[in-house]
Parts: C-alpha cells; sequence; structure tokens
C-alpha cells in the first residue's frame, strides 16, 4: 500500500537481491501462503512437503466475498503435491458475474520484485550504481534538504522516505474503483513530499514504502530512454515466456491527486502456464 510504518534494523545492500529473490521464490512456490503448512490449507505431506491442497479449507478461505473491502478472489495453487483452483465473490461488479479461473487481474505490489529485477539488471550492465544516490540520477526528484538515498536504499525500504498520499482512495471503495487505473506523476510526487521530513536516517531503518519503487520505476525510464513497460517486456517477460504476464503501459493523461502504492507502473497477470501465473 501506500506505506508501512513497522521498522527493523537491516544490514547492507545485499539485502536488495536477497529481498527480491526470497518474494519472487514465495509467489511461485504457493499464492497461497496465508493458509497453515500443516492442514488449515494442505494435507501436511511427510518429506517437508505441503502436501495436497484442502479444497474445502482453502475455499472457506476465500468464502464470505464480495465484502465492504474485496468484491472477488481467484486463487491458483499448483506444485508437486497437487494442484487446485477456486473463485469467489464478483468478477464484474456491473453485471453480477463471478470471476473466472483464468480471469486477468492486476498483480499489484509483486510488480516490486519486476522493478527490482530490471534495475538489478542495469547495475551489472553498470549503468546504475548501487551506491549513487537517486538524487544524482534525478535532480530535484527530492526536496533539496533531504540526504542522499541511495539507489540501494530503495530496493531494500531503507530510504527513510516519508510515506505520501497523493489523494489515496483505498479507504473509499468507489473512488479506489473509479480511478484503479490511475497513477501518480513525478510532479505530484514531488509536490507531495514538499515540506515534508524524512521518516529515519538512509539505511538505519527498514520501513516498507511505495515512494522506493515508484522512484526506481522513474530511474529505469531515464537510464534506459525506453517506458517502463517496454523495459519489463523486452529483460523479464519475453525472456522467461511469461505468457499471460503483461505490464501494460502507461496512460497518457493522469488524474491530479491520485494514489500512490507502489504498484506503478503495474503488471496484470492471469493463471495460465502455472510458471506465468506470478
Amino acid at each position: 500500500m501506500s506505506r508501512f510504518r513497522e521498522t527493523s534494523r537491516v544490514g547492507g545492500r545485499a539485502a536488495a537481491v536477497v529481498v527480491a529473490a526470497v518474494v519472487a521464490v514465495a509467489v511461485a512456490v504457493s499464492p497461497a501462503a496465508a493458509t497453515d503448512r500443516t492442514g488449515a490449507g494442505f494435507g501436511g505431506g511427510s518429506g517437508g512437503g505441503f502436501g495436497p491442497p484442502n479444497a474445502s479449507a482453502l475455499q472457506a478461505s476465500i468464502s464470505g466475498l464480495p465484502n465492504p473491502v474485496i468484491t472477488g478472489s481467484v486463487v491458483d495453487v499448483g506444485g508437486t503435491d497437487g494442484s487446485w483452483s477456486g473463485v469467489s465473490g464478483l468478477g464484474d461488479v456491473a453485471r453480477g458475474t463471478a470471476p473466472t479461473p483464468d480471469a486477468r487481474f492486476r498483480i499489484g505490489s509483486v510488480t516490486k520484485v519486476f522493478t527490482a529485477v530490471v534495475t538489478l539488471q542495469l547495475v551489472a550492465e553498470h549503468r546504475i550504481s548501487l551506491d549513487r544516490s537517486i538524487q544524482h540520477y534525478l535532480p530535484g526528484v527530492l526536496p533539496a534538504d533531504f540526504p542522499p538515498i541511495s539507489v540501494a536504499q530503495l530496493l531494500d525500504h531503507t530510504s527513510g522516505l516519508p510515506g505520501v498520499d497523493v489523494g489515496d482512495d483505498e479507504n473509499d471503495p468507489a473512488g479506489f474503483v473509479a480511478h484503479r487505473f490511475d497513477h501518480p506523476t513525478t510532479a505530484q510526487i514531488e509536490a507531495a513530499l514538499g515540506g515534508l521530513r524524512m521518516s529515519f536516517a538512509p539505511g538505519t531503518a527498514q520501513q516498507y514504502n511505495g515512494i522506493n519503487y515508484f522512484l526506481l520505476g522513474t530511474l529505469i525510464e531515464q537510464v534506459t530512454g525506453h517506458s517502463y513497460a517496454a523495459e519489463v517486456d523486452r529483460r523479464v517477460i519475453r525472456p522467461l515466456r511469461l505468457g499471460d504476464t503483461e505490464a501494460p503501459p502507461r496512460p497518457t493523461t493522469t488524474s491530479a491527486g491520485r494514489g500512490c502504492t507502489g504498484t506503478w507502473p503495474s503488471t496484470r497477470t492471469a493463471p495460465g502456464p502455472r510458471t506465468s501465473s506470478t
């Protein structure tokens, strides 16, 4: 979401690589990780595996939709111990129809994994340095009195940047739906940061913050001269043959005052082949 207030001490810049790798592995193993390993959603197989999916428990976990927060759910679980897919709630609110197992959906902050991969590829190509500040690459994007913040600190959420709400509609379901495809502009982020203070000195704590990855997406475009969507498609989606995954191009117009959730530019995916459901 826009920001999380929990903080914790962290190590060095290697965390950036570790975080991206762990998230990618966790998503690939099972999108239904909210269930208990020993039986709430899986059979608890021998040999340390999850065991076969518990269909009734998994379906129960997504029951009760729609509710005031979530309209519908699509779950696709797969692995060597078996597979299960289920839907709940509404896929089309206007028509009142249920979601389908092959429905397309936006993956939200899982997009950050794609952003991290592209950024680290540019680091490997010596086009970006983990130790250089984002102010070096994007002059003027942050207030002049903010300390230097390295690319590594954006990657592992140790930047200390304040969370910003650019007209966030997360607590307004109707507004969220109406503006779900809007993306804040760099100018809006600059304006939102004006007058705010750092949450902590860069590198001294860790705080999940969507603004970090918004800046990385902007950095990718600045360094490559191409859109974020084009770079993600060329560097990640096509090489991995993620046939049901796409990074939609950024809209040419943006409503003023929309939310910064860290999912711009966003990627959407359909279950399709299991390797492309991440």
